[in-house]
């Protein structure tokens, strides 16, 4: 496609979207995979400020404060689709309003020289089998077995879960069982080498008995991710006090200009295993895009 060409999604699938152009119409049926999609920033407006005072306010204090020296419009990266990226699965789909402030965010700080690298969209659903195996898994491993007990797990058939995953071994040492320690230590191998081990919610809804050895009626709380109302965007900030540096924790408060939050800032003092710089979920602020 030409450079500048406006593409809009139509619909989307577990991997690719149905892109529609002013050359290429609903009827050409035409897809690719979201990893080819991207974008170079764009002059979007930050927040709501051409049509309200207040936000325009807002929008100029913030502009005050970026770093100096930085060259608007020639920025040499861009935002694109990691390969884990899903927009849609088991008939669920990420949240259009959510997507659309997202999309604003990354133009704007690519537009506008504020990244030191490519922004990379990490993940967007997440298939509850998976939230909860990376739940139990964090559970057991990271937060002290706040939410998993051994009776609890003593009690699952054969050691695993109703997905097959493995927590417990009754037969080890002499059929007495795993002991605490060992159960941690079979939780932490299951990371790969150089995981962050960070916070992860349930992917079973409450009163589900798939969500064992997790409470059944009780926390942790449901993933986002698996309701569409949460993307990881993981976005390399110039830093505030040094803008040749990048700092992934900063600049909340343009999160916030487009209707955005990172609920897990370190900034918020939950423990290390609980900070996410990339976890975006929107606040309840409405900007014009919606509904795009």
């Amino acid at each position: 496609m030409p450079i500048g060409t406006v593409l809009h999604v139509q619909k989307v699938s577990a991997g690719r979207a149905q892109i529609v152009t002013s050359d290429i119409s609903i009827t050409d049926n035409l897809w690719i995979n979201f990893t080819n999609l991207g974008g170079h920033g764009s002059d979007v407006e930050f927040g709501n400020e051409r049509e309200d005072a207040k936000d325009k306010e807002r929008a100029d204090a913030i502009r005050d404060r970026l770093p100096k020296g930085r060259s608007p419009g020639k920025s040499p990266h861009k935002w694109k689709f990691g390969g884990g990226f899903h927009p849609s699965l088991g008939g669920v789909a990420l949240d259009g309003s959510l997507m659309a402030k997202v999309n604003n965010l990354m133009e704007w700080a690519v537009q506008n020289d504020m990244v030191l690298g490519d922004i990379d969209i990490m993940a967007g659903m997440r298939d509850p089998k998976d939230a909860h195996f990376m739940c139990v898994r964090f559970e057991i491993a990271h937060n002290n077995m706040q939410h998993v007990t051994m009776e609890s797990l003593r009690a699952l058939k054969d050691g695993k879960d109703k997905d097959g995953h493995k927590w417990y071994d009754h037969a080890a040492n002499g059929g007495a069982g795993w002991s605490r320690g060992e159960v941690i230590e079979h939780a932490q191998s299951l990371y790969s080498k150089g995981s962050t081990g960070a916070v992860a919610a349930a992917g079973y809804d409450f009163g589900d008995p798939r969500r064992l050895p997790l409470p059944i009626n009780s926390k942790p709380g449901v993933s986002f991710h698996c309701s569409g109302h949460a993307v990881d965007v993981d976005i390399p900030w110039r830093s505030d006090a040094n803008p040749d540096k990048a700092d992934k924790w900063g600049w909340e408060e343009i999160y916030h200009q487009f209707g955005l939050t990172r609920p897990l800032h370190r900034d918020r003092g939950v423990g290390c295993h609980m900070m996410e710089s990339w976890h975006i979920e929107e606040t309840g602020k409405k900007l014009n895009v919606e509904g795009d």
